[in-house]
C-alpha cells in the first residue's frame, strides 16, 4: 500500500506522540521509585496496536533489574482479558494494597467490565483520551477530551 504524501506528516506526528507518552511514563515510574514506591509496569508481551511492549520499555531504559520496578506483561490483546491473563498479572489487581493506573481507552473499556468484581473502587485511576462518542457519552465528556477518572 502506498501512502499519500500528505499522510506522512500525520504518521510522523503520531509516532512522536506515542514516543513522548512512553518517555513521560518512564519519568513518572522513576519519580515514584525515587519516592520509595514499588512500581509494577504491565506492557504488552507483543505488539498490539500502539501499546508499549516489554522491548519498548527496555529501549526506554526500564527493566525489572531496576530497584523498585517489576515488569509483569499484560498479554497480547487490546485492554485486559482476565480469561487470558497470567495469574501473576491478575494478582496485581487482586492485591488491595496496589493502586492501579490504567492508561488508554482500551483498558478503560476492558477493566470497567470487571472493576466491581475485583473490588477496585478507591484504588483505580483511568487515564485516557475519549476517542469515540459512546465512551465519551458513557463518562460525560466530549469526544477527544483527556480523562483522568478516579474510581
Amino acid at each position: 500500500m502506498k501512502l499519500k504524501s500528505d499522510c506522512v506528516p500525520c504518521l510522523v506526528e503520531r509516532a512522536k506522540y506515542e514516543c513522548d507518552i512512553l518517555f513521560f511514563d518512564v519519568f513518572v515510574i522513576r519519580e515514584l521509585i525515587k519516592k520509595g514506591k514499588e512500581v509494577i509496569v504491565s506492557p504488552k508481551s507483543a505488539p498490539v496496536i500502539n501499546d508499549a511492549t516489554i522491548e519498548d520499555l527496555w529501549e526506554a531504559g526500564i527493566s525489572s533489574s531496576e530497584a523498585g520496578c517489576k515488569i509483569i506483561p499484560s498479554g497480547t490483546y487490546i485492554g485486559v482479558s482476565l480469561e487470558e491473563a497470567e495469574e501473576e498479572f491478575i494478582d496485581v489487581f487482586s492485591d488491595d494494597r496496589n493502586l492501579v493506573i490504567a492508561k488508554g481507552m482500551g483498558n478503560y473499556e476492558a477493566i470497567s467490565e470487571f472493576e466491581a468484581e475485583l473490588e477496585l473502587n478507591g484504588r483505580l485511576i483511568y487515564l485516557f483520551r475519549a476517542k469515540c462518542e459512546p465512551i465519551a457519552n458513557d463518562i460525560g465528556v466530549r469526544r477527544g477530551e483527556l480523562v483522568a477518572k478516579f474510581m
